[in-house]
């Protein structure tokens, strides 16, 4: 949840380019938890590290989005078949895809109750979801300064924004492209970079049961479903299995 502090803390800011900004949820650091961040993410599909699936040509994907705040925390998490051998903007478009589900899932359940309880009124927050995005380009393109295509102004400047426009968490925004506001710091029209909207996500293949052939990206549950059934016929084996 943002708050007027942060923009003197450095961890909020306005830009022409792309509204405003958190540099928490812009940052897609690696963290030590399992699966969360843009670049654990990253590093699954490109590297096509995760388990082999058992009853397709691909590996699993695991991805979580967490918060925590005052010792509490709760997350979002999502398991998906990828198919192997996929050429780099396939990978790209896949990861994309993963990485917006799991955002508009986590804004939501941020939202929900009991969690909205501590987690005040940022779901989707206007900042959110833009921010998230570009801490995704970020792990992708590490070496591309996405946050000078967005044009920060001053902590001045952003104060003022706020104090006409009120707290980032009173608009709400549900999409990944920023809302602007009107500032003294900027000039001419606010253009969204196209460098922050070039991937276009890939499309989630429709649950069915045994997946269609040739599917380079569904959902895990198939697999999941799959192996506790083996599971479950195999302990019935061993129960009914006479001792020696």
């Amino acid at each position: 949840m943002s708050r007027f502090e942060d923009i003197d803390a450095g961890r909020l800011i306005y830009t022409c380019n792309c509204g405003w900004v958190d540099l928490g949820h812009a940052n897609p650091v690696k963290t030590n938890r399992p699966y969360v961040g843009a670049i654990a993410l990253w590093e699954q599909v490109y590297k096509e590290s995760g388990p082999r699936s058992e009853y397709d040509d691909g590996y699993l994907v695991t991805y979580t989005q967490d918060m925590r705040r005052w010792g509490l925390g709760a997350s979002e998490t999502g398991q998906y078949f990828v198919r192997f051998g996929l050429t780099p903007a396939m990978k790209e478009a896949i990861a994309l895809a993963i990485f917006q589900e799991l955002s508009l899932r986590f804004e939501a359940m941020q939202g929900s109750f009991p969690f909205r309880v501590f987690s005040g009124p940022s779901s989707f927050s206007q900042e959110d979801l833009v921010s998230n995005l570009i801490g995704f380009y970020t792990a992708l393109y590490p070496k591309t300064n996405f946050l000078v295509m967005c044009r920060p102004v001053s902590k001045e400047a952003s104060k003022k924004v706020w104090n006409v426009t009120g707290a980032v968490d009173a608009i709400k925004n549900e999409t990944f492209q920023p809302v602007f506001h009107s500032c003294g710091d900027c000039k001419g029209t606010p253009t969204f970079p196209k460098a922050l909207h070039r991937i276009e996500p890939a499309e989630k293949a429709k649950r069915s049961s045994p997946p269609a052939k040739g599917v380079t990206f569904r959902d895990w549950q198939f697999d999941h479903d799959q192996r506790s059934e083996f599971e479950k016929i195999m302990r019935g084996v061993r129960a009914r299995r006479p001792p020696f």
